[in-house]
């Protein structure tokens, strides 16, 4: 079976196109980048232009028509800050839908990070039973901890290479006072998710998308320039960032005007107007978390999204009725134990609500995919709790979706 996804992110859209056996087995036929910037004013603002959506209307269009002549028969498009931010995100979905015929799901900021970490732990987990990922976006920063290939701790914090360049840096090259305001700017917002995860072990950290995969780039070719051949062949998948390493990168960054750092290996163009930002957004998320090495990873929210379909796709596939615990409803569980809900009333209503549902599942031709998701209802219909009694459950779906 073939499938495409794209992604589309604050400052690039990307596609990719799988011939899949299974949700653990597929080639990559195709992979496709354009430097669109939705989320150019966009993330200040709160506001989608014409412009820039005309501009993703077109590449999203363009990437459909690149899918079908490969023979795909789904595609998949999901959309992540800039338009998850933005308060005519209905405008650009209808637009989208008119130009290109594709409908675009807007994801939240956790469930980004879960199908970011179910890819990162798929593609580049080297046989760890437990994985840390940190994926640098435009818009936002996710954190997916991972074990035994279920995402069991998700973080998004709004915090972006794109947003924090247009928010605080207006110099060239950046100066010192504007750097300490970005630095406080990070240390603010990896305030929660460092101290929630403090403590708690991983074998593996990697880091997926275009900030990180930059940076490993560029550290990669500085030091092709310092080693043999040999050495330079024996180099595994991915690159390992070093703190130490980073914290020198970045320094040199912020001594460089824009013009300079396109001249830099490793860093596209467009990426030498963002990389000041993104480059200490991942310092800082290292450093918080006593990360001394990361290893970049290739795999991100594309393949996530592509693994996640094909095993909603396996389980449609099998009886509505499962003999395990769906491992979707373990990031649920860590939701609900965020916000404080009350696991044994949760339990009980979801345990009532499946057993309903397993009666009249045959029925009506219900699928397991279905039970997940009134599951899911069930075990967090009472998380508005957590701000106030009064209307709890406006206040639990403000907090899912956020």
């Amino acid at each position: 079976m073939k499938l495409a996804a794209i992604d589309i992110g604050s400052n690039s859209i990307k596609l990719v196109v799988v011939e899949a056996a299974s949700s653990d087995s597929f080639a990559v036929l195709a992979r496709e980048k354009e430097v669109v910037r939705l989320g150019h004013d966009t993330l200040r603002e709160g506001h989608l232009t014409a412009a820039a959506i005309e501009r993703a209307a077109k590449c999203i269009g363009r990437f459909r028509s690149i899918a079908e002549a490969r023979g795909v028969e789904q595609v998949i498009a999901i959309a992540t800050a800039s338009v998850r931010e933005a308060y005519n995100a209905a405008e650009f979905i209808d637009e989208v839908l008119k130009v290109t015929g594709i409908r675009v799901e807007v994801l939240s900021g956790l469930e980004e990070a879960r199908l970011i970490g179910l890819a990162a732990a798929q593609g580049c987990g080297m046989g760890s039973t437990s994985l840390l990922n940190i994926d640098i976006g435009g818009g936002s920063t996710e954190f997916s901890l991972v074990v035994n290939g279920v995402p069991v701790e998700l973080f998004s914090v709004k915090l972006g290479a794109v947003g924090l360049t247009e928010q605080l840096i207006s110099t060239d090259p950046i100066k010192p006072k504007e750097l300490r305001a970005v630095r406080e700017e990070i240390r603010a917002a990896l305030e929660r998710p460092s101290r929630e995860l403090r403590g708690m072990m991983w074998q593996q950290a990697t880091g997926t998308s275009g900030t990180i995969l930059s940076v490993g780039e560029a550290l990669r070719l500085r030091r092709l320039r310092a080693v043999s051949f040999d050495e330079q062949a024996a180099q595994p998948v991915g690159y390992e960032i070093k703190i130490d390493d980073l914290d020198r990168f970045n320094e040199r960054m912020a001594g460089m005007n824009t013009d300079e750092r396109r001249g830099v290996p490793g860093i596209s163009a467009q990426r030498s107007e963002i990389i000041v930002a993104g480059g200490h957004i991942l310092e800082g998320a290292m450093r918080a978390l006593n990360i001394k090495v990361m290893r970049t990873c290739d795999y991100a929210l594309r393949e996530g999204t592509i693994i996640n379909r094909l095993r909603e796709m396996e389980a449609e596939s099998r009886p509505p009725v499962p003999d395990t615990i769906d491992p979707q409803l373990r990031g649920v569980h860590a939701v609900g134990r965020r916000f404080g809900y009350e696991e044994a009333h949760a339990h009980a209503v979801a345990a009532f609500a499946e057993k309903i549902f397993d009666s009249l599942a045959l029925h009506y031709d219900l699928s397991r995919h279905h039970r997940t998701l009134l599951s899911a209802a069930a075990l967090l219909h009472d998380l508005g709790y957590h701000i106030a009694s009064e209307s709890h459950h406006k206040h639990a779906l403000y907090l899912i979706k956020n």
